[in-house]
Formats: C-alpha cells, structure tokens, sequence
C-alpha cells in the first residue's frame, strides 16, 4: 500500500506523543500554507533533555513549531519562521503564534519584535516577558512558564489553564518545510 503525498507531509507528526491524529488537520491549518514536508528534529523522550541538545538539533533550521505537554497535560505550542540561534537576542518575526490544543485556539504575536528569543541555556521561548518559556532540563523540573507579553492571551497564564509554572514533561520541536 502506498502512501498518499499528505500522509508524506504528515509523517512525522503520526509519531508525536503530544497530538492525536484527529488534531493533526489543526494544526496543518494554523500554518500560513501548506507544508511540501515536517520533519522530527527534537523530541525530549528520545533526546537529551537540556538546552545544549535542543540548540544542536534545532538552531539554523528555518520554520519550526514547537509542540509542548506539561505535567498536568496540558498542550500547547508555538510557531515560528525565523530560526532558533544560540546567542541572547530576541528575534522579530511577523508570522509567529502560539496555540493550545486544549481550546483550539491560536494566538497571531501582537509585538513582532519579540517574536521568540535566543539563548543558549534556555528551550524554545517565545515572546518578551516570556509568553512560554521551556527550561534548561525541563522535564526534570517546574522552571518552565507562561505568561502573556508579546501575544494576545486572554490571561496572564492562560496556555496552562491559570498556572505560571510548569514541568515540561514532553516537548518536540518539528521542521516545516513549504514548497517552493
């Protein structure tokens, strides 16, 4: 049996331990157009879980979403155009959101300037302030957080159902390649 070309697109996403398959067409919507391919860089229950590991397999990839569980499963994300780096700098990007599976909802950065920030002991942040922040060795504490900054949340901590601080327990970052 041959796969169809958007089951190619897909594949990877099949093997997430944070989405279900039904979620899949959701997320494929949120993104600005049509992936040609998505393709596994990071996944915490294969890979190391501190900030060095995610920076070698994810920095300089081009478009990413980030996919996040937390202890209390919760799961949410974010989007981005720009590239990951390992400097201490915030990154402008227009097309950059965060998203929850949990209320089906995704949230357009109202402050591009602050898009996502770079920094070589942290996991994927986005926004100032930071509206999630994934710690250095996430799955191994509560140091991980959201706020409301540089997107439109209804509130403070919204993404985790009201709380600051998180474990991260599961996190995967995803390369998003689009046609040309």
């Amino acid at each position: 049996m041959t796969q169809s070309s958007e089951e190619i697109v897909i594949n990877h996403l099949y093997q997430s331990n944070i989405i279900t398959k039904e979620e899949i067409p959701l997320l494929i919507g949120w993104l600005p157009k049509h992936p040609k391919k998505i393709i596994k860089l990071y996944d915490t229950e294969i890979d190391t879980h501190n900030a060095g590991c995610f920076h070698s397999k994810c920095d300089d990839k081009g478009v990413t979403i980030v996919l996040i569980k937390t202890d209390t499963n919760r799961r949410f994300g974010g989007y981005t155009s720009k590239s990951w780096g390992f400097g201490d700098a915030y990154v402008g990007d227009s097309t950059a959101f965060l998203f929850s599976f949990d209320t089906k909802l995704k949230y357009n950065v109202n402050t591009p300037k602050y898009a996502i920030y770079c920094n070589s002991t942290y996991g994927p942040t986005f926004g100032n302030g930071h509206d999630i922040h994934i710690s250095n060795y996430a799955p191994q504490n509560n140091n991980s957080y959201v706020n409301a900054m540089a997107y439109p949340l209804k509130s403070q901590w919204e993404l985790n159902n009201g709380v600051k601080n998180f474990c991260a327990k599961n996190w995967e970052v995803y390369q998003i390649v689009y046609g040309e």
